[in-house]
């Protein structure tokens, strides 16, 4: 990210529906933030990271052979555009990004970290 200057990574956090919806959503945010607390504490620098918490308002619609719980539970990386407030998902294809975006995406894409 250092040749990209105004772009930023939001990270953010989500839970299942389970349980009280205020609550889901103070977990994602705290799921965000101790991500990016992992990051750092890593080495990296993590200066132009940004926390948000969704709760359980965005599912991942992922099935598979655990429970549809599992799969809500996760944190998402997204590359945005600090100054034109412009962003695009890691999982989908996008029209149009700026170079140093476009190279940025391709090495996220090719990055998988589980848990």
């Amino acid at each position: 990210m250092q040749g990209c200057k105004g772009v930023g990574i939001l990270v953010t956090g989500h839970s299942d529906p389970s349980g009280d919806p205020a609550v889901n959503l103070r977990l994602s945010q705290k799921r965000a933030e101790f991500v990016i607390q992992l990051i750092s504490a890593s080495g990296l620098d993590t200066s132009s990271f940004v926390p948000q918490g969704f709760g359980d308002r965005r599912p991942s619609n992922v099935t598979g052979p655990k429970s549809r719980a599992y799969y809500d539970r996760r944190v998402e990386f997204s590359v945005v555009d600090l100054q034109t407030n412009v962003s695009f998902n890691t999982t989908r294809a996008q029209a149009f990004t700026p170079a140093c975006v476009s190279s940025l995406q391709a090495a996220v894409l090719a990055t998988k970290l589980y848990s």
